[in-house]
């Protein structure tokens, strides 16, 4: 179906929606992993949609990957070794591959098939290869996976990046973002390593996703920090964060990171520089009080489900 066609906001209530207009839909169908639309949007150029929600558009999916990761890569300075969980149609791979001494990477996404769909019609996303480090790809449940490699990779990565989809219906991220299995990622980690993920979007009239998964990561990690950034084709700010098992990350707001931001590749700082990283350090008080509200209702139970 092209023409207008009413999308949901990511994670907000069913009855918040938009209209934008779909030119042309390229695919569409259930995997029997995911259910599916990839359609091109007059605004935003190719897209991809997962249970009627926007996961990726043509116009902004450099600026949310590098939301994602380049912070990370900037605070840590000498990424070797990364895990990536989700992240199967390409786009964070794309930038990951220009990282200088990167030597190993291990993926794990849920569909293989979704992901060939991705490289056919999404070539925008796709990274070059062969990759320069060692690459190795798995299709599997991401939560079972997590698990499984808290022996085989416990201490490995100097960062642990879930790229995720939404966390709505019956999404597997919903089982990512719990406190079990986020636990098994932070084992993963070597000293001083990272984890970085999207918390949901940071809407302050419905923030209960991201307080309850903030206050998880909090209960995990020595350390989080928790920033936005608007993403256009999503409607709204974007929440991500940063944490670490064994260090403070005063360094996100210290003069070095005007340094370590500018030793980047080219190709993890078209949307990301100082001054847009200045601004992440700056949640309006609208956001914050909402934040600050859910919290003190968060329940023990999120913290150990």
């Amino acid at each position: 179906m092209t023409g207008l066609a009413p999308l949901r906001h990511p994670l907000l209530e069913e009855a918040d929606s938009r209209l934008l207009e779909i030119a042309a839909v390229l695919a569409e169908g259930d995997t029997g992993l995911t259910s599916y639309r990839i359609a091109r949007l007059a605004a935003y150029g190719r897209a991809l949609l997962i249970d009627g929600l926007i996961q990726s558009c043509e116009f902004d999916q450099g600026l949310y990957h590098e939301m994602l990761m380049s912070p990370a890569a900037a605070l840590h300075g000498n990424l070797r070794k990364v895990v990536v969980v989700g992240g199967g149609n390409g786009g964070i791979l794309n930038k990951l591959q220009h990282l200088p001494g990167l030597r190993a990477v291990r993926h794990v996404d849920l569909d293989p098939a979704l992901a060939e769909l991705c490289r056919y019609h999404m070539p925008h996303l796709q990274p070059q290869t062969p990759f320069p480090f060692d690459y190795r790809m798995e299709f599997d449940d991401p939560h079972a996976w997590l698990v499984r490699q808290r022996g085989d990779l416990a201490g490995w990565a100097d960062l642990v990046l879930l790229d995720l989809p939404d966390a709505a219906g019956t999404s597997y991220a919903n089982t990512v973002f719990e406190t079990g299995t986020l636990a098994a990622a932070a084992d993963l980690l070597a000293p001083g390593g990272l984890l970085a993920t999207h918390v949901g979007h940071s809407h302050p009239a419905s923030v209960g996703f991201q307080a309850s998964t903030t206050a998880r990561l909090r209960h995990l990690f020595a350390d989080v920090v928790i920033y936005d950034q608007y993403i256009p084709s999503f409607a709204v700010p974007w929440g991500f964060a940063i944490a670490t098992r064994d260090r403070k990350l005063n360094g996100f707001a210290g003069k070095s990171m005007a340094r370590r931001i500018a030793a980047l590749p080219p190709t993890m700082r078209r949307h990301y520089d100082h001054t847009t990283h200045l601004a992440l350090l700056h949640r309006p008080a609208l956001l914050r009080d909402a934040l600050d509200a859910a919290a003190r209702t968060t329940t023990n139970k999120e913290t150990t489900t």
